[in-house]
């Protein structure tokens, strides 16, 4: 996804763009866990992994549709 959004693969760039999304992303999950989800707390690793794999899934559909 940093790589798209870079729209290059220079790393100078490429870095700071994977730090932000990694970040991003990570906030997200925690901020989503720490809801109150029928009375409890959801674990970090169930929600990034239930917001993970689709997103792994639609980067690798997009990019074997460049190839």
């Amino acid at each position: 996804a940093a790589r798209l959004l870079a729209g290059t693969g220079k790393h100078e760039r490429l870095i700071p763009y994977t730090l932000l999304c990694g970040m991003l992303f990570m906030l997200i999950v925690h901020l989503l866990s720490g809801m109150n989800w029928l009375g409890s707390q959801l674990p970090v690793n169930i929600v990034c992994s239930i917001m993970g794999a689709p997103l792994i899934a639609w980067l690798l559909i997009r990019l074997r549709a460049r190839f």
